[in-house]
């Protein structure tokens, strides 16, 4: 499956980019909401193995930019019964530029017609500000929240924070 809109490639993910996908895991491992979200890999053989199981899910989709064939993020989707979890993550470099949410909101409509979706969800820590943002723009709203703890800190105590559980129900837009 290919999308491709006025800036950008968006296809099932695959191991072309795998340079860019080590650059993009490499800035989340960086960035101050790393310890927001599950851990990712940190050595190369690591990312190379997620790479290639994502590459096996026809969920995943890289975003490529259609004037550098650079691979800037990525998009998910996890099937939960009727229901689509989507999530994300875009290289620092290329945020508040509208890929996400062109991205995003191309792939919502296209699984939304074609595997008949009713309702799609998202988890995003509250303090993950863009990360909320996105979702509010792309139609999501809070549903609830909970107290959330992926990573621990250096003293081997976890990292709490309140995670925000968003939803998109399809039948009303």
């Amino acid at each position: 499956m290919k999308i491709e809109t006025s800036r950008l490639i968006i296809q099932k993910f695959n191991l072309e980019h795998m340079e860019d996908f080590k650059d993009i895991i490499k800035d989340f491992n960086n960035s101050k909401y790393v310890a927001y979200d599950r851990p990712f890999p940190k050595s190369d053989k690591e990312m190379e193995l997620l790479a290639e199981k994502f590459s096996n899910n026809e969920l995943f989709f890289e975003v490529v930019l259609k004037d550098t064939s650079k691979m800037i993020g990525y998009v998910c989707f996890y099937k939960n019964q009727n229901d689509f979890d989507i999530g994300y993550c875009f290289h620092s470099c290329y945020s508040k530029k509208g890929y996400a949410f062109e991205s995003c909101s191309a792939l919502i409509e296209l699984i939304k017609l074609s595997c008949h979706v009713h309702k799609f969800t998202a988890g995003t820590a509250l303090e993950n500000k863009p990360s909320v943002k996105l979702l509010i723009k792309l139609g999501f709203h809070l549903v609830n929240t909970e107290k959330i703890a992926f990573q621990k800190d250096n003293s081997g105590n976890d990292v709490v924070f309140n995670g925000g559980n968003f939803e998109l129900d399809v039948t009303k837009i």
